[in-house]
């Protein structure tokens, strides 16, 4: 699955990956155009409050069946001043 393809799908479904509680969702690790099958999409997330991890894990379920591939999520603001100098030039913001 090609990147272009994972932010398509995934732009298609922000309606659903809003109501499973996503406030923020960005794309990292993307320097590839393709990404193995077996490797997992990355991504920096945060969610709607009140956080918990069995949130946590329906956002991961949700992901998980929209791209229908192994899925890692970093808690965090992406928009935090503090973690913008890290985030990587091809970062795609989702939500």
């Amino acid at each position: 699955m090609s990147i272009d393809q994972i932010t398509q799908t995934l732009q298609e479904n922000r309606a659903l990956l809003r109501q499973a509680g996503l406030k923020t969702l960005v794309l990292i690790g993307v320097s590839s155009p393709n990404i193995s099958p077996s490797a997992a999409v990355e991504f920096l997330a945060e969610l709607e409050l009140p956080p918990s991890y069995q949130h946590l894990l329906e956002v991961r379920r949700c992901l998980v069946a929209l791209l229908q591939r192994p899925v890692d999520i970093t808690l965090v603001n992406p928009e935090d001043q503090a973690v913008r100098p890290f985030l990587d030039p091809d970062a795609v913001s989702i939500l």
